[in-house]
């Protein structure tokens, strides 16, 4: 916890402790005694932490350990888990190869290859079966010459390995198919799953046992590329003070740049007087640390190779970014390790030693030039990088460039990425600068590619016309996608895993889905909105031909239209292109809602912003929709959740100011446009209820300047209200302070409210906001609505009355609840959407 920073609240993840039965830390060291102790005690505290915890869930299955993943060297948790009933996995930190050793330790005995303490009987190479590659009697995982006492105690470990694998059919392993192909082949069970790197928005909570070093990337960066030796030898190598004085002399003569890790307890006696003087020499091309942020360090260009102990973690960190490695195994699976290293893979050399067992200045002075020296060591280590960097899938994702459409998409980009699926998100040039420039994407943690295509048009004002908008990218856009694509399968050099195998493209720029299916490359529709809107579009077609609308999307009876008897009636009002304000723009509305119906026979399955329970009866008539919400930004992504405006971010503070369920949010999207005369009587409201209140107010919310009101209405609130530009939405609605969220009922916004439990006061703009009051309000009963006057005003004392109803119903509040739950539910572990992302998922990789 010291070492990670996981105690911020951005941490994903729970922690609990157990004794391991020992006292102190030297006892700790005794690897025999520690292996007995935590086998004998920890198993009873693990028993009964999985029973209070189904204590604590009051019968709520999905609350309770469902299931369990345990180190196969703490393999006893595979039987408890086996017997508490529990479904588990075993996980093994090194490679396959010495998996698979280990797992034939039986058949090694039977053999007469080893006898029953692991001793090799033969001198001799040793296979274990014709699709591998021979170990030798030295790579013997539990082979440690320097003190048998210790061999036995890991021979024993090592036969307990085998025997709680026997609880477990599958293992998680620490490595990825193609390194070691021959070696899956012959190991039922296991599941590749490497390498576990951590990403650069972990790099704190990677479960490093030291405090790194932070100053490391700095100095890195102050030398050339590829110049830099980086030594490292773990967190038990010991060496002897000669060994040490050897090594040393070795960094000190080569003349390049090194970076040294040397823990304090690194050699069996102190050689602090020898260290000081070392330190002084080599202060102008040398740095010593105790710790290294050692992922960090062997991104960074300017290191030129890696002088390590060859552990398994430090070998796929080295693998992964291309750095050629320098080899002194210590222990355990080291040597095996540096046998696949040198021989195998051909990425390294190893360090030998003299006939005293040191390794001299002159050995390591020597080796480094080799490695640095090796064109065939070096091209096989870019060659490894790209094969261990090499996604599953590349999946492109286009939204419509429009906020309420760019955010879910991106959320659900993160969603894919996640799973180690490379994801590269289209954007028109316009928009792509505004989520740049709004989301702190540039900084290069961002786990998602971006790339930018223009929209056809010139000004941002000709951007304000959704008919030139909408024309002008289905019309030039298909295009720049199709050459996108070509240009990234020429890249790719007929590697079909770095070529564009999926694509997920907003409904209403489905222009893509039309793109992909004539290239032959899978795809799958998104819907940001409500699967009931989904299914009313649709249907545009069956109520045209029933008479209940017509060519031009016009209610003909302003009677309750049915397309299912499982779903409840849609109004007339809420058909989701109506606009009374304006027909041209709901010529455009309907024009573009037909779109969409032609564009989804381009695919079978549509990824929703929603989640099953909430709209089941909608889900059950819409074939191939797959509701994945809701699509929750997660604190650690706050920052990169897809706004297209710079977020205000002294709301929380100010917030935190005020008691729980105190404070009114109003915000009403990214397009509402108010008339003056609107706008003042929303803002005497606010003023007039006399509580606290957050309004977002855009600088194009109204469609005549309202700047003299604006600052004497901020002057006369300053003490109880605030208003900002652009709100941090999801942070303020999970804020306890948030009473109720006055909303323009756009979906996103909706969602976010429905999953914080925030009671709802609606005033729909236009397209399908206007049904989603009518669910808000009518079926899920989360919230109410306000009402215009005989003039389409919603007057002050609208506002006010509806205000206060909304925070006094006791039935709003318990429905609110009922949904955050619900919402909530959806997305943890079993939760259906979480299944239907994880099939998803699945279907991308096929």
């Amino acid at each position: 916890m010291a070492a990670n920073q996981p105690d911020d609240g951005s941490n994903r993840i729970n922690f609990v402790a157990f004794p391991d039965g020992l006292e102190t830390d030297e006892e700790r060291k005794d690897w025999a005694k520690l292996l007995e102790s935590i086998s004998r005690v920890m198993p009873g505290h693990l028993q009964e932490l999985i029973e209070k915890v189904k204590q604590q869930s009051k019968g709520n299955e999905d609350k309770q350990i469902s299931f369990v993943m345990v180190d196969l060297i703490a393999g006893w948790a595979l039987e408890v888990a086996e017997r508490m009933g529990i479904k588990r996995a075993g996980f093994w930190a090194a490679s396959v190869s010495a998996l698979a050793l280990t797992l034939h330790i039986p058949k090694l005995i039977e053999g007469g290859v080893i006898d029953n303490e692991g001793i090799a009987l033969k001198s001799d190479v040793i296979p274990i079966s014709k699709d591998l590659p021979s170990y030798k009697s030295d790579d013997l995982t539990w082979s440690f010459p320097e003190d048998l006492t210790v061999q036995k105690v890991f021979f024993k470990w090592m036969l307990a390995i085998v025997h709680n694998s026997t609880h477990s059919t599958s293992y998680l392993c620490n490595s990825f198919h193609e390194l070691e192909a021959s070696t899956c082949g012959i190991t039922p069970g296991v599941l590749p799953v490497g390498p576990l790197l951590a990403s650069t928005r972990l790099l704190h909570q990677r479960g490093s046992l030291w405090n790194e070093d932070s100053t490391c990337s700095n100095w890195l960066d102050q030398h050339p590329p590829q110049s830099v030796i980086y030594v490292a030898f773990g967190s038990t190598t010991i060496f002897s003070p000669e060994q040490f004085y050897e090594l040393a002399h070795g960094l000190e003569q080569i003349g390049r740049p090194f970076l040294w890790v040397v823990r304090p307890d690194m050699t069996d006696v102190p050689v602090n007087k020898f260290h000081g003087t070392f330190l002084q020499r080599v202060k102008n091309h040398g740095k010593v640390v105790q710790w290294a942020p050692q992922e960090e360090v062997l991104a960074r260009p300017s290191v030129a190779c890696f002088f390590t102990h060859c552990g398994w973690n430090s070998t796929m960190e080295g693998l992964s970014n291309g750095v050629p490695l320098l080899c002194r195994p210590y222990f355990a699976d080291q040597r095996l390790n540096r046998s696949f290293i040198c021989d195998v893979w051909r990425v390294g050399l190893g360090v030998d030693a003299d006939e005293n067992g040191v390794i001299t200045r002159h050995e390591v002075r020597t080796k480094i030039l080799a490695v640095l020296g090796s064109d065939e060591i070096k091209a096989n280590c870019q060659r490894m990088k790209e094969m261990a960097r090499k996604s599953l899938k590349h999946v492109l994702c286009i939204p419509f460039p429009l906020q309420g459409h760019v955010t879910p998409l991106l959320k659900l980009s993160h969603c894919i990425a996640d799973h180690g699926i490379k994801v590269t998100v289209v954007n028109t040039e316009s928009v792509h600068a505004q989520v740049m420039a709004a989301n702190q994407l540039d900084d290069g943690s961002n786990p998602i590619d971006f790339v930018a295509f223009p929209d056809g048009l010139e000004t941002d004002e000709e951007r304000k016309d959704w008919a030139k908008l909408v024309e002008s990218i289905s019309r030039v856009m298909p295009g720049y996608l199709q050459e996108f694509i070509e240009k990234v399968k020429q890249q790719s050099k007929g590697n079909e895993d770095e070529q564009i195998n999926f694509v997920i493209a907003d409904l209403t720029a489905g222009w893509a889905l039309e793109v992909a299916e004539r290239m032959g490359i899978k795809r799958a529709g998104f819907w940001p909105a409500s699967v009931s809107s989904l299914a009313l579009i649709l249907h545009i077609r069956k109520l045209i031909e029933g008479g209940v609308i017509d060519n031009e999307g016009i209610a003909l009876k302003n009677d309750a239209i049915s397309i299912s008897k499982d779903l409840p009636s849609y109004k007339s009002d809420d058909l989701t292109w109506t606009f009374p304000e304006d027909l041209t723009v709901q010529k455009v509305l309907f024009k573009w809602a037909s779109t969409i119906v032609h564009h989804s026979t381009y695919s079978t399955s549509y990824l929703c912003n929603s989640f099953h329970e909430l709209e089941a009866s909608a889900c059950g008539i819409i074939p191939g929709v797959l509701p994945v919400g809701p699509l929750l930004a997660s604190t650690r992504l706050l920052h990169r959740r897809g706004s297209l405006w710079n977020e205000d971010s002294t709301c929380s503070n100010w917030l935190d100011q005020h008691p729980p369920r105190s404070v009114i949010y109003v915000a009403f999207g990214s397009t509402t446009i108010f008339s003056p005369e609107q706008f003042y009587e929303l803002a005497h409201g606010l003023e007039q209820i006399g509580r606290p209140f957050l309004w977002v107010v855009r600088p194009d919310m109204t469609d005549a300047p309202v700047n003299k009101f604006h600052d004497t209405f901020l002057q006369r609130v300053r003490n109880h209200g605030k208003v900002i530009q652009w709100a941090p939405q999801e942070e303020v609605l999970a804020h306890p302070s948030v009473a109720c969220f006055f909303t323009h009922c756009g979906w996103n916004s909706t969602l976010e409210g429905l999953s914080n439990g925030v009671p709802l006061l609606c005033r729909p703009y236009f397209t399908d906001q206007r049904l989603n009051r009518s669910f808000i309000c009518d079926v899920w009963r989360v919230g109410l609505g306000v009402d215009a006057d005989e003039n389409g005003v919603i007057t002050r004392h609208e506002v006010r009355t509806k205000i206060q109803a909304v925070l006094g119903s006791d039935e709003i509040k318990a429905n609110c609840q009922r949904m955050k739950e619900m919402a909530r539910k959806s997305v943890s572990e079993g939760g259906s959407s979480l299944k239907n992302l994880e099939s998803f998922i699945e279907l991308i990789k096929a």
